[in-house]
C-alpha cells in the first residue's frame, strides 16, 4: 500500500484573486507515526505486541529571483528540523481509533493517507474561489513573507 507519510507540493500557484502567479515561500511538514509490530493468529486476527510511536517536523523556506527565463528559485533553506524520539511500549497503541485501523486494516485506496492528501492538493491547486483548503488575497502580509522574500 502507498501510505506513507509523504507529499508534494507546488512551487507555484495561480492567485485566482490577482489572476498572477504567486510562488512557494516556506513550505512545513510535522508528522506522527505508529509503527506496530503484530502477529496474526490461527484464525487471521491481527494481534498488536508492541508499537513505537515517532514523528517529525521539518520547515524550509524559498527566496526567488527573476531572470530572463523566468522566475527561479535559490536552494531551499532549511529553517527548523526535529525528529521526536521513539517512545516504545508494549501492547498496543492507545490513541482513538488505532487498534481498530491495526485489526482492522483499510484496504480502501480512497482512504489512505497519500491519496486523500493529494486530492486535497489538487482542490487546492484547481480553486477559483475561496474555499476550506486556500484563501486567496490581493495583497501581501508583510508580517507573513519578509521583504527579502522578493529580490
Amino acid at each position: 500500500m502507498d501510505d506513507h507519510p509523504h507529499d508534494t507540493r507546488p512551487l507555484s500557484w495561480w492567485n485566482f484573486a490577482t489572476n498572477k502567479k504567486n510562488f512557494l515561500y516556506e513550505m512545513s511538514k510535522a508528522y506522527d507515526v505508529w509503527t506496530t509490530l503484530v502477529v496474526t493468529d490461527w484464525d487471521g486476527h491481527y494481534l498488536p505486541l508492541a508499537h513505537v510511536q515517532w514523528g517529525a517536523r521539518c520547515t524550509t523556506n524559498l527566496e526567488w529571483f527573476d531572470t530572463s527565463a523566468g522566475p527561479v528559485h535559490y536552494p531551499p533553506v532549511l529553517v527548523d528540523a526535529k525528529f521526536n524520539e521513539p517512545v516504545v511500549k508494549r501492547g498496543p497503541p492507545t490513541g482513538p481509533g488505532l487498534v481498530d485501523m491495526i485489526t482492522n486494516p483499510n484496504t480502501d485506496e480512497k482512504r489512505l493517507y497519500n491519496y486523500v492528501s493529494k486530492n486535497v492538493i489538487v482542490d487546492m491547486y484547481n480553486s477559483k474561489a475561496n474555499n476550506a483548503n486556500v484563501t486567496a488575497t490581493s495583497s501581501w502580509d508583510p508580517h507573513v513573507v519578509p521583504p527579502s522574500h522578493f529580490r
